[in-house]
């Protein structure tokens, strides 16, 4: 019997992602050949002749949540298997209807299966191998770039004309509280947390807004509104500091990532250079 905190936590899962995985290709390929026999691997369970094995529990288990793969297997067992039980049996009653045959799904399998060969293919050709040299090299690229890097930590009330800013200036000199003030009146999406904007660097706002806010000293409010693309600005510095610089631990799956990006953007540069491409204008 599966407890019901474990039950709460995996309900969230339901198995999506497995679930359109043995769904389409089940519409392809007869049920009885969706998972390979394999005579080493234990049968769980046998369905109007076809079987589930082990491995099929393995597999769907691996795509519950991390928290709720941390449970035991005996605890989630019952669980998946009932759930790979269910789903086997819509798969043979969607068979028996003929939705396979039918010109949208089939669409929508073969979009499945261009998607699946895609990422298939770049994972192998591509991104298989990401070596330590080249996760130190990229993050050495990062301290120097980073290192003495100054960041301030600023709110703002965003308005849509000067007047209605020269108002706001008013108001916070009589003694108005900015996050406050910022919820009430600010037409930015930060107005629901005061008009926090977090740390930030230079470069990370339009430059009105930027030179403004590094200008002022921890504390401070700018009394003449700032114009940008969004509106009016007034601002208040709440901190300043030099950017922290990151372990090479804690951003290592980031720098892995920007690699493979720059891989399969290289890659798609030459496909495209070599590839006979003849593009239509709209109208």
């Amino acid at each position: 019997m599966l407890p019901k905190y474990a039950l709460t936590i995996i309900a969230k899962n339901k198995l999506n992602i497995f679930a359109i995985i043995v769904f389409s290709l089940s519409l392809i390929y007869d049920h009885k050949l969706l998972f390979a026999e394999n005579k080493q691997d234990k049968i769980v369970a046998k369905i109007n002749g076809s079987n589930l094995y082990l491995s099929d529990i393995d597999k769907a288990r691996k795509l519950l949540s991390l928290k709720a793969q941390k449970f035991p297997l005996e605890i989630v067992y019952d669980f998946l298997l009932d759930d790979l039980i269910n789903r086997r049996l819509i798969i043979e009653a969607a068979q028996k209807h003929g939705i396979g045959k039918e010109k949208g799904i089939r669409l929508k399998i073969k979009e499945f299966e261009e998607n699946i060969l895609s990422q298939a293919f770049m994972a192998r050709s591509i991104n298989n191998e990401v070596s330590l040299d080249q996760l130190k090299s990229k993050y050495n690229d990062y301290v120097k770039l980073n290192s003495g890097v100054e960041e301030i930590r600023a709110r703002h009330i965003l308005v849509q004309t000067r007047e209605q800013a020269l108002e706001v200036v008013k108001l916070l000199k009589k003694g108005s509280d900015f996050a406050d003030l910022a919820n009430k009146i600010s037409t930015g999406p930060s107005k629901i947390i005061g008009g926090d904007l977090g740390y930030f660097i230079r470069d990370a706002m339009v430059l009105p807004f930027s030179k403004a806010a590094f200008s002022l000293k921890k504390g401070e409010i700018n009394d003449i509104p700032i114009k940008t693309q969004f509106g009016w600005h007034i601002i208040k510095v709440e901190d300043k500091r030099f950017k922290k610089i990151q372990s090479f631990e804690k951003i290592k799956a980031e720098l892995m990532k920007t690699i493979i990006n720059r891989r399969e953007e290289a890659f798609i540069t030459e496909l495209r250079k070599s590839a006979k491409i003849q593009k239509y204008p709209f109208n």
